[in-house]
């Protein structure tokens, strides 16, 4: 149950979204297809930091991390369904990129399903798109990194028993990472970071009258988050708000073979995107921690072959 006060979000059909930028530094660049990532859900552009740098590394081109509403830098709205967070990432390449350019999606979890739904618009050029372990339908099982880290978050913010950390008290970042780090499902420190930036990344806000911490997210006035999360949408709500319903865009689905959402039956995945690749990796859901030199090379290579 939720004990803190509601404190109503704004609704904004599109908001500008915060990003950050790097590579592009020769004039080839820009006639090469922008790459732009997508982080998870909890997540922030600061994520993608490491592979943005090698990318850059790599490849000759301008690459944008973006925060998706009501993360990070970006700002607080609803609604926060797929179609809204897409729309959004629409007007980030037409104002940003503009709409003629090439941009080659990458997206984690929640960001694959907003990049793969990109990749349905004809505002945009989507040259490729990478899906990191989600795929395009309705996935009802969420796994225990995503449910027990969510449920743990929501305790520490409302104060429950033995989840009770004060704004400002000594070594508040180093409690809530024991916390997290008493999660089982938590196999290492890169997990426990990802789901601790929303507090440690969060600035503390004493003048709230609530002495309990806050969350970068405002995950109480959001309760119906992680059904929106499983959601996909419907073939009418896609062409009513503008979306084909199909696409040719290559597309490269990662699939984490100890993760639930990507099924077995991979046919499902060509119903709207017929010219897809799977590379399988035997790691959970996140994948760019657990095999981040086999996830690189194939993402590389995938990229390479789409310029």
């Amino acid at each position: 149950m939720f004990r803190r006060g509601l404190h109503t979000l704004a609704t904004k059909e599109v908001v500008e979204l915060a990003y950050s930028h790097s590579g592009g530094k020769s004039a080839k660049s820009h006639t090469l297809p922008a790459i732009i990532t997508i982080h998870g859900l909890l997540g922030a552009k600061a994520h993608f930091k490491p592979l943005t740098r090698m990318l850059a590394s790599d490849l000759d081109t301008d690459i944008y991390s973006i925060d998706l509403r009501n993360h990070g830098d970006s700002p607080m709205a609803r609604p926060y369904d797929y179609i809204t967070n897409t729309k959004d990432v629409i007007n980030f390449i037409r104002t940003k990129i503009g709409p003629e350019r090439p941009v080659q999606m990458i997206g984690f979890s929640l960001g694959g399903k907003i990049s793969l739904i990109s990749a349905l618009s004809d505002k945009v050029n989507v040259r490729s798109c990478t899906s990191i372990d989600i795929p395009p339908y309705e996935t009802p099982e969420l796994d225990d990194i995503l449910t027990l880290n969510y449920e743990t978050i929501l305790k520490i913010i409302n104060g429950e028993n033995g989840y009770q950390i004060k704004k400002g008290e000594p070594n508040w970042q180093g409690k809530v990472m024991n916390l997290l780090r008493a999660n089982k499902c938590n196999t290492n420190e890169g997990i426990v970071r990802y789901f601790a930036a929303g507090f440690v990344m969060n600035k503390v806000n004493k003048e709230k009258k609530d002495e309990f911490l806050d969350f970068k997210q405002p995950l109480n006035e959001m309760p119906d988050l992680l059904d929106q999360v499983k959601a996909w949408p419907t073939k009418e709500e896609l062409e009513a708000n503008g979306f084909k319903y199909q696409t040719q865009t290559p597309i490269l689905f990662c699939k984490a073979t100890k993760s639930p959402f990507i099924k077995r039956d991979y046919s499902l995945l060509g119903r709207q995107f017929p010219n897809y690749t799977v590379e399988e990796f035997n790691t959970s859901h996140n994948i760019a921690h657990e095999a981040p030199e086999q996830f690189y090379k194939a993402l590389l290579t995938f990229i390479k072959a789409h310029e």
